[in-house]
């Protein structure tokens, strides 16, 4: 691992889920609904590429293939995580399930409105906004609160008020 905080090197955070983290992504991805091969086990988890949506945190985008089969999970890095959001521990720190974190939301919201891309290592991440849809003008203002109920989509997990 770098020797920096995860927290301030996001390719320091990929590394970690690339190589010896690998084992506890997959245990991660394993214990989400969402994920369709829970059930088959998995042999291999690669990290296809990656991109940063808010350096601070930083909030990172990935596109991961397991057994082959692409996945979109999205990290940050926490202090005090909750063990169910937690993908590995590196010391004090731990990689999350960014649909954990308030501003994970946010600041997609504020992607969407502006027609964000954020460039990853080998492609791009696009946000595109939907017709007609009125974008708030400060996502950052918007009180966020986690949803609690049985969820289809993770990003479902978090209520903006618009």
């Amino acid at each position: 691992m770098a020797s920096r905080p995860l927290r301030s090197d996001p390719a320091a955070l990929v590394a970690l889920l690339s190589g010896p983290g690998r084992s506890d992504l997959a245990r991660f991805l394993i214990r989400q609904r969402w994920f369709a091969a829970k059930t088959r086990g998995i042999a291999a988890v690669d990290v296809l590429d990656w991109a940063i949506l808010d350096p601070d945190g930083p909030l990172v985008l990935l596109l991961i293939a397991v057994d082959g089969d692409p996945y979109y999970v999205p990290v940050t890095v926490s202090l005090d995580a909750a063990p169910e959001a937690t993908l590995v521990r590196a010391g004090a720190e731990a990689v999350v399930d960014a649909h954990h974190d308030p501003r994970f939301g946010r600041r997609v919201l504020a992607a969407i409105a502006s027609g964000h891309s954020a460039d990853g290592r080998h492609g791009r991440f696009s946000f595109r906004p939907t017709p007609r849809w009125a974008f708030p003008p400060d996502p950052d203002a918007l009180a966020g609160r986690r949803l609690t109920g049985e969820q289809s989509i993770p990003l479902s997990w978090w209520a903006i008020s618009c």
